[in-house]
Order: structure tokens, then sequence, then C-alpha cells
């Protein structure tokens, strides 16, 4: 399941299932991720962001070797960054400047593609203006807006509301016109499910693909019998958001691609369980008693994950000798 691949269907931006696909959008990335020892597999894979390295590193001891695809790319979602960056809840209290902080380090440490969490826009169309060519700028393949009344939360949060969708258009006009490359793809995510009842949803859903949105990304289905309703009502690539301890059914890769989805966003799972280690952790100082303080990665490894063989090399090559 390439993401945003959708073989007969509109093209777009998306991650070959193969090195040396020369008419890739993707081809220069391919070729990058080779060169830096990765290897590009098939398969129905997740779209996770901040743990790539760690997964899909030939030679990791991660998952005790047996990763060696490449995961499709980095998703750089709201709830994690905010998070982990500034200890807040996903709740509206960062904005654009907040979160393209975040984001511009991120994108800075990969050359994978990256899709990218826009939320409401941050505003009206001119915001949204903003947004889109601010993110394009820091290297985004894909970035998703949302139709939540702002302040927005988290789509699986209770509490939320969405604008009228006739606003939303705009929005997504003013977002498809704002973008340099036509290779940046636009995917138009709707919380009206939690709200207004699926049959909203999927009617907002076909008028933004209308508006000139690329993709699609239904919040919060609550059910299998919803999720196989949305893979079937749309002819665009299509993003499902199985959060732990959110609403929606956690299925496996494979039977969500069957459903119709091309990605799964599984923003959480790495945030919970490093915030959980943590905790872990700094009790078992607290105690004294350091029994913990061999189960975390080596010292060797880290580095490893953190690119410091690649430092130092600049370091034997340029730095001036005494």
């Amino acid at each position: 399941l390439p993401i945003f691949s959708s073989p007969g269907k509109k093209d777009g931006l998306y991650w070959p299932t193969a090195a040396g696909e020369p008419d890739s959008p993707l081809g220069e990335t391919v070729a990058a991720a080779t060169e830096q020892g990765y290897k590009i597999g098939a398969g129905r894979i997740p779209f996770h962001g901040y743990y790539y390295k760690v997964l899909t590193r030939q030679g990791s001891s991660a998952l005790g070797g047996a990763v060696d695809y490449v995961v499709g790319g980095n998703m750089i979602g709201g709830f994690a960054l905010v998070g982990s960056r500034y200890g807040i809840p996903d709740i509206g209290l960062a904005a654009f400047g907040e979160i393209s902080a975040g984001v511009r380090d991120i994108v800075s440490a990969t050359r994978l593609p990256v899709l990218i969490d826009g939320d409401t826009g941050y505003g009206d169309v001119k915001n949204v203006t903003h947004t889109i060519e601010g993110y394009e700028a820091l290297g985004a393949s894909a970035i998703f807006i949302e139709d939540q009344v702002a302040p927005k939360r988290c789509g699986h949060m209770a509490g939320k509301d969405v604008i009228p969708a006739d606003d939303m258009v705009t929005k997504i006009k003013a977002a498809a016109a704002a973008r340099r490359s036509k290779d940046l793809f636009l995917i138009a995510r709707t919380d009206a499910r939690a709200v207004h009842g699926l049959d909203e949803a999927l009617r907002r859903g076909e008028k933004y693909l209308a508006a000139g949105a690329d993709g699609i990304f239904i919040e919060a289905p609550r059910s299998i019998d919803e999720l196989k309703r949305i893979g079937k009502e749309f002819d665009v690539p299509q993003i499902c958001n199985p959060l732990m301890g959110g609403h929606t059914p956690i299925l496996s890769m494979d039977e969500l691609g069957e459903l119709g989805f091309n990605c799964a966003v599984l923003g959480l799972d790495t945030v919970m369980h490093a915030a959980k280690a943590i905790e872990t952790v700094l009790l078992d100082m607290k105690s004294g008693k350091f029994a913990r303080r061999n189960d975390g990665m080596d010292f060797e490894d880290y580095k490893k994950v953190v690119g410091y063989d690649k430092w130092e090399s600049v370091d034997e090559r340029f730095a001036p000798r005494s």
C-alpha cells in the first residue's frame, strides 16, 4: 500500500514500492534514502513520524533487525508535537508559530516525505494561505487542514464543533491556490462525524474534493461498518486515524488497506510508550534503586539513531588540524 498511491485513480504524491522509479514525484527522495542505507519495500505500512530512524535503519537493533523496509513517510501531528515539545494538550493552545518551529526541526532531520497536520489553517483564508506557503517552504510533501471551529482540539476528544461546510470550501480553494508545486498533496479533513453524523461527514467530503482537495480524511469513525462505508465512498486516497484510546477501531494495515484506506496515521503509539518509559525510569531514579538503568537503548545505539557518525565524518574531513 504505497502512501498516497491510488492505481488507476487520480495521480498524486506517492511513495514508490521499489527504488528506481524515475517518473515518481519522489524519485529523488527514493535515491537519497537508498544512498543513506535504507531499503525500499512494498507492504501496507504505517505513516508516522517521530521515530522513523529507529524503525527503518538497516542493521538497527530496535526490532531485532527484523525491519528491512522504509516507513512510507513522516507524519507530524499536532497532538504529539505540542505534547512532547511544549507539554500542553491538543486543544488549540498552540498555533502556526509554535507548531511550525517543531515542524522545521523534524523536517530537517529527514529526507523522507512529510505529511503535516495544518489544523484549521489557524484562521481565515489569509491564514490558510500563509500556513500552506509556510509548510511547503519547510519541505512538506503533503498537508491536511480540517473544518473544526477554533480553538480546535484533538479529533477524538469531546467538545469539538465544525464550521459551515461552505466556509471550509473557501479554505480549501485558498489552500489549493497557495501551492507552489502541483506535487504538494492537499488533504481535507472533516470532524463532522462526531457533531452531525456520518452522512454529513461524507457529504462534506464530496464538497471538499470538488473544491480542490486531493485526498480525504474522515476523522474518528466509530465502527468497522463505518470504516467500510467510508473506504468505498471516495475514489481518492484516504487517511484513517486509529488512535490509541480513541473512537476508531484499531485494525491491521492489511485490513485497513482492504477497506480502501491508503494511509494509517498511528500518531500516538510511540509518544505514549515514550511518556510511560520516561515516567517509569524517573520513578526508578527517585527510588534510588536504578533497577531500570540497563533497560534503555545503549550509548552506541543511540549515537547511531541521531547520526553521530555523519557529523564525526564532517569533522574528520573539514575541521582544521592543530
